[in-house]
């Protein structure tokens, strides 16, 4: 017997390209052929680029995935028959108080709770772990315990010849079980849960809520993730994703460039080679003779890479990091191949040494080491200028000959930071096989080799990319905003619609406004444009700004008094230009200012580049917090940002709206840059 909703939804069915779509609501014109485009794409195994105004993708976009999905669904049924029965079971089965909750939780949960900030924190429901606060204490904590689950209860260490000492069993997490992790992911499986869900049910089943949702992946129907999980392919690795077959739906796609160039950029400091190479050191000369020839060669030339990379920042291997003040400060910008020359590391095969890594898992077994017989290279405070090498080894000798310990914690002082470092210098060993052309290595010179640093810049995203669509069936790219030009004209051009008086767009160069003019004049935006507004361009020569000016004075007033359908004009400027200095746009002048992008000065500028040595080098830094240099740069981009908003409101009864047309205007160290009248109002 059909429910009333079932009758509802039968009788919205929309056929879209020979496809009947059912629907809880009569779907738009675009939302149709929105449908039928994507179910198109997933048929036929295909790479989809979507756009579509906010809001009509995620509702509209369920319906042709549902039945993109039975359909599989039924080619696999057989297979599965068993599986489902045993679900099926769980179902009907399920708690009483578990339903209730289902019952009172939200049915369209908040997207907030699909975030991969802090999940692995909220997921955790070992009270003695979550009460280390830090999302990367919890992180080491839980690898910490998963390991120790699989080591043997007790283990006998050989102190002296003779004597044997047993030591306490180490302690594992209780909720890393796997019979309970198996009955949880069942569980999980059911119906869709939201974070506080799995908690309840992680802390009902005794069972991590994290590990008990990875481990339901190979049998979910869709699977929800953060780009780092998709785009990694060590992540999905370690995930135990695979792609073979399977459909990938990128949301917010607009972001995909910079999150894969972020992702595969890699930094280490001196202090992390200096430390690696200490712990692999000591590593080295404990477990030395235990190791097979070939994997002591490989240990040796990591060894070998370290001292180096510490040489070409001017650095040396044998000295503290915090006490080695650098002799030349600045920035170098390098191809790969012109780095590995000036290191002398062209004649080591990378591959190698990172497969070797890979399979040996050689950082973990470090991690343990460190762990195991205290850190090994801790900024030292009683004696901060080292003779050597060696005498800064025999400081630590008690440390590393005495009995194991439990971990040093962290000073109140410190960030915390990973235990072995190795795990994040594979990494940049790892971007250094990557093609010559699709990458550069910038060397950052500071004040002491600490603060200095390797960073790998990755240029050519669609390398990584292409492992993702060459593995999995049909890749759909779905954003609001997949051609930003466009999008930023479309604004404009709602404001103008609704805004009277003058208007004032600001853009971050000259350049880009031309090549911006350009593209909507082609496109048809300016006709959109000039309908609603006289549109007017900030001169390059001075003696044209009075002439412009004067103009749209007179184009804004007319238009004030005559009415009509142009309701005034549209200024297009620059940051930094003309009209962003001692120029005001009072009162009907300017009732809106519009401001695209974030204009930050040129790091190419040799004046820039040497400001930003000298406060580096004389400036310190603060735990957590950016460079002097780069919050130099931050600090000049907002100073030209506020000078030009500022341009609008000039006394006490005048009024504008300020539109900022990015993303990062609402990330909170930019958003504190702005005037405190402006951040207290920003929406």
């Amino acid at each position: 017997m059909d429910s009333p909703l079932t009758r509802t939804m039968a009788d919205k069915t929309e056929e879209a390209g020979g496809v009947h779509f059912p629907f809880p609501f009569t779907p738009y014109a675009i939302q149709k052929d929105f449908m039928a485009a994507l179910y198109q794409v997933l048929e036929a195994g295909k790479i989809g680029i979507f756009e579509s105004p906010t809001g009509t993708i995620q509702r509209v976009g369920e319906a042709p995935f549902r039945q993109f999905t039975q359909r599989g669904s039924r080619r696999y049924c057989a297979e599965r028959k068993k599986r489902e029965e045993r679900l099926q079971q769980i179902r009907h089965n399920a708690p009483l108080k578990f339903a209730a909750k289902r019952m009172g939780a939200r049915v369209d949960a908040d997207e907030d709770d699909l975030e991969e900030e802090h999940v692995t924190k909220n997921l955790c429901v070992n009270e003695d772990v979550r009460k280390l606060g830090s999302v990367q204490l919890i992180n080491d904590r839980c690898v910490e315990l998963q390991r120790s689950k699989h080591e043997k209860k007790s283990i006998v260490e050989e102190e002296k010849p003779g004597r044997r000492r047993r030591l306490e069993p180490r302690a594992t997490c209780p909720f890393y079980s796997h019979k309970q992790l198996q009955l949880l992911r069942d569980e999980v499986l059911v119906e869709v849960k939201d974070i506080e869900q799995l908690v309840a049910l992680g802390k009902e089943a005794r069972a991590c809520p994290y590990y008990g949702s990875r481990f339901a992946i190979p049998a979910a129907q869709l699977v929800v993730l953060p780009y780092q999980m998709l785009l990694h392919a060590a992540a999905r690795q370690a995930a135990g994703i695979r792609l073979q077959g399977q459909v990938v739906v990128i949301d917010e796609a607009h972001n995909l460039i910079d999150t894969i160039t972020g992702m595969h950029s890699v930094e280490v400091s001196g202090s992390q080679l200096c430390q690696a190479h200490s712990q692999l050191l000591q590593y080295t000369e404990r477990y030395g003779k235990r190791l097979k020839a070939k994997n002591l060669m490989y240990i040796k030339q990591i060894l070998y890479l370290l001292e180096k990379f510490v040489t070409v920042l001017g650095g040396n291997i044998k000295q503290n990091p915090n006490t080695q003040s650098l002799s030349q400060a600045g920035t170098e910008l390098k191809t790969i191949s012109d780095f590995l020359f000036q290191s002398q590391i062209d004649n080591i095969n990378l591959f190698k040494v990172q497969r070797y890594c890979e399979k040996s898992m050689v950082s973990r077994k470090l991690l343990g080491f460190t762990e195991r017989y205290g850190a090994v290279l801790a900024p030292s405070r009683e004696q901060p200028k080292l003779s050597g090498f060696q005498h800064f080894l025999q400081s630590l000798q008690p440390v590393v000959t005495a009995a194991p310990a439990a971990p040093v914690e962290e000073g109140e002082d410190r960030a915390p930071r990973p235990a072995s470092p190795l795990m994040h210098i594979e990494g940049f060993l790892a971007a250094l096989t990557t093609a010559n052309q699709d990458g550069r290595v910038i060397l950052s010179r500071q004040g002491s080799l600490s603060q200095s640093s390797l960073k790998f810049l990755l240029l050519n995203p669609a390398v990584h990319f292409a492992q993702v669509v060459k593995e999995c069936r049909a890749v759909v790219l779905a954003g609001g905003t997949m051609q930003p030009m466009d999008e930023t004209g479309r604004i404009l051009c709602n404001l103008c619609n609704v805004v009277p008086g003058g208007v004032v767009c600001f853009f971050p160069s000259y350049e880009y406004q031309r090549q911006v003019h350009a593209h909507w004049d082609k496109s048809g935006l300016l006709a959109r444009l000039a309908v609603r507004k006289k549109i007017f361009q900030e001169p390059k020569r001075v003696n044209q700004v009075e002439q412009v000016l004067l103009e749209y004075s007179r184009c804004v007033k007319h238009c004030g008094q005559a009415g009509g359908t142009v309701t005034g004009a549209l200024m297009l400027s620059v940051v930094g230009g003309k009209m962003s200095e001692g120029i005001n746009f009072s009162d009907n002048l300017g009732r809106c200012v519009v401001m695209v992008g974030m204009p930050f000065p040129s790091v190419r500028s040799a004046e820039l580049q040497e400001k930003m040595a000298y406060l580096d080098q004389t400036l310190p830094r603060a735990p957590g917090q950016v460079p002097p240099g780069k919050a130099l740069v931050e600090n000049l981009c907002m100073k030209a940002v506020n000078q030009s908003i500022g341009r609008a409101i000039r006394h006490q009864k005048d009024f504008a709206s300020i539109v900022l047309l990015d993303q990062r205007y609402a990330r909170p160290p930019i958003l504190a840059k702005l005037p405190a009248w402006i951040r207290d109002r920003v929406q």
